[in-house]
């Protein structure tokens, strides 16, 4: 879940790294989720 964490944080799509706190709301992890399998 931390590289994939990481991964999120750099995505070009973000523009720019946004640090990420752990552990991450629960709420946030549904939508991170498909942002990455968008991809």
């Amino acid at each position: 879940m931390l590289v994939v964490l990481e991964h999120g944080a750099r995505s070009p799509s973000l523009g720019q790294p946004l640090p990420l706190p752990l552990p991450l709301p629960p709420l946030l992890l549904p939508p991170l989720l498909l942002l990455l399998s968008k991809k």
